[in-house]
């Protein structure tokens, strides 16, 4: 659990424009690899933000900044430990 806690320390605190994209990645869970989104641009910015479907836009659940910090730090654990994101979720 010292492990994980000192992750998070290293995460910081949420801030959008220093945004790694980790939630427009997903793991695949056979063979391991990251995925990006295809209109996620190299800067990590979505192409089609203002369009994007609604499975891209954050509930009302996730929208104090608790919450957002919360959501970003599970998707940056499930790319970087390559783990499923109800995984890195749990773990929190």
């Amino acid at each position: 659990m010292a492990e994980k806690a000192k992750e998070l320390a290293a995460l910081g605190t949420t801030d959008c424009a220093k945004c790694t994209g980790a939630c427009c990645k997903r793991v695949d869970l056979v063979t391991g690899e990251v995925h990006r989104c295809q209109y996620l641009s190299e800067d990590n910015s979505c192409n089609i933000y203002e369009d994007r479907p609604i499975a891209c836009r954050l509930d009302k659940a996730w929208t104090t900044e608790h919450m957002k910090q919360v959501h970003c730090t599970a998707c940056q654990l499930s790319e970087w430990h390559k783990i499923p994101i109800g995984e890195a979720v749990a773990g929190l």
